[in-house]
C-alpha cells in the first residue's frame, strides 16, 4: 500500500464490488491504533501501532485466530477456516521483507512458522529478484529466498504475465511480490493474477483458495432485530398462549422462556449477519461518491488530470472527516454520557480477533480448542476443595414474596437493548411481554422464593471475552476480561435476591466499601483515606495497596454464605443464594467451536448479583479497629493505612509483617491468589507508601491557607 490513503480506499472498493474474503497487505495506511484505514469494521491481524504487514478478514464466513507467537512488526500470521476444524484450517502469512533489514531475519521467521504448520499460504513482498519468479536476474536477496523455498519445499504460484508485481515511473519494474504455498495447497489455488487497479507501485495480486464448506451450527445464537418488531403481533401471540405451566421451578422457567421465544420468532425478525464486513465510512457522502467516480474514470482513461483529481479527492476526504467529527463531538452538548463520552473514555479501539495464548507453563496454544481451554481455566478456575453450599435449616423467618410492582421494577432496570443471554430475549422484549405474562412471571418468581431454588435454565452464561484497555501484550489470559451474558429473566430474579439480602443484612453499611454502593465513588474513597490520615495524631503512617488479581473469578463461595449469615441473612435467603451459585455453567465460543464448563467458584461478571456477592466477600477485609487503622476499598481494590511508631520504611517495620499476615489470611480464606499464587504468598501487598514528618508540615500549610471569616 505504501502507506497511501487512496490505495486503502481503492482496495476497499474492490473488496465491496467483488466480495473479497481475505486481504493480505504490506505497508498499510493505518490510524493511531494500528488499524488499517477503511477496514475498521473488519477483523485485523497485526502486532504494532505502525505495522509493516497486516491480515484483514473481510468476510464473516471466515473463522480467524491470530498466531500471536509468529506475528511481529513485519510479519502477520493467522489461522483461517470456514468451519473451525483443525484439519481444514490454513495458516496465512503476510510478510514484508523490509529493504533495509537482512533478508535472513524474515526467512528465519518463515522457517519457524513452517516447522510447526503443515498447511501454509504466504504472501510476501520479498524485495528480492530471481529468475524463478520472472525477473531478469537473481540477486543476493533472491538467492536467500530461493534457499528457504527449497528447504521448506514450498511451491511458487507466480506465473508469467504482462503486468509485473512492481512498477514505478523512472525506477523500472520487477517481480518482487511472491505467493508461496505448501504442496498440499498447490492444487487448491486457482485464477492467480496481477492487476494494476490501485495507485500503489505494487500491483494487486488476486487468487481463489478452495476450502471445505462450513457445517451448519448446532447451537445457533438468535439475535432479534427489535427495531423491526411487530409488537402487536408479539403480544397477540403471547395472549393466545395461555395454557397453564406445571412442574417444578426448572420446568416452569424453561417453559416460560420457550413461550416468549416462540412469540418473538413469529413477530420479530432475526438480525441478518452481513457476509462482508467491509462498509463505507460513516463520513462518506454524495460529494465523495461523485468525486470517486470522476477519479476512477480519469484513471481508466489515463487522463493527465488524474493527479489533480486525486489530490482534490483526498482534500474532500479530510474535509468530510472533519465535518463528521465536529458533528459527532458536538453531541456531548446534548448528551453528556452519549457516544462522544464513550469514545473519549475508551477510544476508537482496533478490532482485533482472538489469538493464541500462553498456557500456565508458558507454552503457546496450537489450536482454537487449546485457546478456549486456557481462557476457561483462567476465568472459570477449578477449586481443589469445592464449596459445599449445604442447605441451612429453616430458622422460622419467612421470605418476603414479590409483588407485580417489584418484579416490574426489576425488569425495567434492565437496559432494553443490552446483549442478552443464549435465549436471545432482551430487556426490551420483556418490557413488551410484561402485560401478557406478568401473572406467570410473578407466580414463578414467588415459587422460586418459597422453594429457595434458582432455576437451572437461567444459570447458563455465554462468555464474551473483551481485551483490557492499555494491555499491549495479548499473549496471556490476563490481558482479557470475561463478561457473562445471562438470561434476562434470571437477572430480574437476581434483583429480587439483592433486595432481600440488602434488607436483611444492610451490607452497604459494613466498612468503607465505595464500589457498587449508592452515593459512593472513587472520589469518596480517596477522601475517606485522606481524612483519616489527616486526623491521625501519629507522626508516621504506613499504608499499602492491594489489587487482587482475578478476584471476581477466584473467590470461594462458602465464605460468602458465612458472611451473609454473620450479617443476619435468613436461612431461606442463604439457601436461595446457594442455589443460585450451585450448578452454574459458562460456555465460550471461538471460531465456531464451543466449550462448556461448570463453575466452582467466582462471581459472574455481568450478572446483577455479582457486585452484591463481592461486597459479601469484602466484609472480612474491614475487621481492624477503626481507631488504630483504616481500610478503604473500591470493588476489589483495597488500601490500608496504619500508624507506625517506628521511623522505618514500610517493609522494615513490624507493623508491616502483621498487615501482611492479615491480608494473607484473608486471601487464603477466600481462596483468592490470582494468577501468581507464589508471589502473592510471599508478599500479597503490591504497593507500599509512607508518610513522615513532611505530612505534619503539609497539614499545617494547608490549614494556614484556609480563609478565616470574621463577623
Amino acid at each position: 500500500m505504501n502507506n497511501q490513503l487512496i490505495v486503502s480506499e481503492q482496495i476497499r472498493d474492490r473488496c465491496i464490488a467483488e466480495h473479497i474474503d481475505l486481504v493480505l497487505v504490506q505497508v498499510p495506511h493505518t490510524n493511531e491504533n494500528g488499524t488499517v484505514v477503511n477496514f475498521e469494521t473488519c477483523q485485523q491481524v497485526s502486532r504494532t501501532e505502525n505495522p509493516g504487514a497486516s491480515i484483514i478478514v473481510t468476510s464473516n464466513r471466515i473463522r480467524c485466530i491470530n498466531i500471536e507467537q509468529h506475528t511481529s512488526k513485519y510479519v502477520a500470521t493467522a489461522k483461517i477456516s470456514f468451519d473451525g476444524r483443525e484439519e481444514s484450517s490454513v495458516i496465512v502469512v503476510s510478510a514484508y521483507f523490509k529493504y533495509d533489514k537482512p533478508t535472513t531475519d524474515f526467512t528465519e521467521i518463515i522457517r519457524s512458522i513452517a516447522q510447526q504448520q503443515r498447511t501454509l499460504l504466504i504472501c510476501a513482498d520479498c524485495n528480492g529478484h530471481s529468475l524463478r519468479w520472472q525477473n531478469h536476474d537473481t540477486n543476493a536477496r533472491g538467492r536467500i529466498v530461493e534457499e528457504m523455498i527449497d528447504d521448506l519445499d514450498l511451491c511458487i504460484l507466480n506465473i508469467p504475465g504482462p503486468i509485473p508485481t512492481y512498477e514505478r515511473a523512472q525506477m523500472g519494474s520487477s517481480n518482487i511480490d511472491l505467493t508461496l504455498v505448501t504442496a498440499n495447497l498447490d492444487g487448491k489455488i486457482r485464477n492467480w493474477a496481477v492487476s494494476n487497479d490501485t495507485d500503489s507501485d505494487h500491483n494487486t495480486i488476486s487468487f481463489e483458495l478452495r476450502v471445505s464448506r462450513p457445517t451448519p451450527s448446532e447451537d445457533p445464537k438468535d439475535s432479534f432485530n427489535t427495531r423491526k418488531a411487530d409488537w402487536q403481533k408479539f403480544q397477540n401471540n403471547l395472549a393466545l398462549n395461555q395454557m397453564p405451566i406445571d412442574g417444578d421451578v426448572h420446568t416452569q422457567a424453561e417453559a416460560l422462556t420457550n413461550i416468549i421465544r416462540s412469540a418473538a420468532l413469529e413477530s420479530i425478525p432475526l438480525k441478518k449477519r452481513r457476509e462482508n464486513r467491509v462498509t463505507l465510512s460513516p463520513w462518506w457522502n454524495t460529494d465523495l461518491a461523485h468525486s470517486k467516480r470522476a477519479l476512477n474514470l480519469a484513471r481508466r482513461n489515463n487522463s493527465p488530470d488524474y493527479a489533480t483529481l486525486r489530490n482534490s479527492h483526498l482534500r474532500l476526504i479530510k474535509s468530510a472527516k472533519m465535518t463528521a467529527w465536529r458533528a459527532y463531538s458536538d453531541g456531548i452538548n446534548t448528551g453528556i454520557w452519549g457516544r462522544a463520552f464513550n469514545w473519549a473514555k475508551k477510544g476508537p479501539g482496533p478490532r482485533k480477533g482472538p489469538s493464541t495464548l500462553k498456557d500456565k507453563n508458558g507454552h503457546f496454544t496450537s489450536s482454537t480448542e487449546d485457546t478456549i481451554n486456557v481462557l476457561l481455566d483462567a476465568f472459570i478456575p477449578n477449586d481443589s476443595t469445592p464449596s459445599i453450599l449445604a442447605l441451612v435449616p429453616d430458622d422460622g423467618r419467612p421470605v418476603t414474596l414479590a409483588t407485580h410492582g417489584e418484579i416490574k421494577e426489576a425488569i425495567w432496570k434492565l437496559k432494553p437493548n443490552k446483549a442478552p443471554g443464549k435465549d436471545g430475549i432482551t430487556g426490551g422484549i420483556l418490557r413488551k411481554a410484561w402485560p401478557m405474562i406478568f401473572e406467570r412471571v410473578t407466580d414463578l418468581f414467588n415459587l422460586c422464593l418459597r422453594t429457595e431454588t434458582f432455576p437451572t435454565p437461567w444459570k447458563e452464561a455465554r462468555l464474551v471475552i473483551i481485551p483490557k484497555s492499555g494491555k499491549k501484550d495479548r499473549t496471556t489470559a490476563g490481558a482479557y476480561r470475561p463478561i457473562s451474558l445471562l438470561p434476562t429473566l434470571g437477572k430480574a430474579l437476581e434483583s429480587l435476591i439483592i433486595n432481600r439480602l440488602a434488607t436483611e443484612t444492610d451490607v452497604d453499611s459494613v466498612g468503607e466499601q465505595h464500589g457498587y454502593v449508592s452515593n459512593r465513588s472513587t472520589v469518596t474513597a480517596i477522601k475517606a483515606a485522606y481524612e483519616w490520615v489527616d486526623h491521625c495524631p501519629n507522626r508516621h503512617i504506613t499504608g499499602a495497596f492491594l489489587d487482587i488479581t482475578g478476584a471476581f473469578d477466584h473467590v470461594s463461595w462458602d465464605p460468602l454464605l458465612e458472611a451473609a449469615r454473620d450479617l443476619g441473612a435468613s436461612g431461606k435467603v442463604r439457601n436461595l443464594l446457594g442455589s443460585y451459585l450451585k450448578g452454574r455453567t459458562a460456555s465460550l465460543e471461538i471460531n465456531g467451536i464451543t466449550r462448556r464448563k461448570e463453575m466452582e467458584r467466582g462471581c459472574p461478571q455481568g450478572s446483577r448479583l455479582g457486585p452484591m456477592l463481592w461486597k459479601l466477600a469484602m466484609v472480612g477485609a474491614f475487621c481492624e479497629d477503626p481507631a488504630t487503622s483504616k481500610t478503604v476499598a473500591y470493588a476489589d481494590d483495597r488500601g490500608r493505612t496504619d500508624p507506625d511508631r517506628n521511623k522505618t520504611t514500610g517493609k522494615e517495620s513490624g507493623l508491616t509483617n502483621r498487615v501482611v499476615q492479615e491480608v494473607r489470611a484473608y486471601l487464603l480464606h477466600h481462596k483468592m491468589r490470582g494468577d501468581d499464587p507464589e508471589r502473592r504468598q510471599k508478599d500479597p501487598l503490591q504497593h507500599w507508601f509512607r508518610f513522615g514528618s513532611k505530612r505534619r508540615e503539609n497539614r499545617r500549610e494547608r490549614r494556614s491557607q484556609v480563609p478565616r471569616h470574621h463577623n
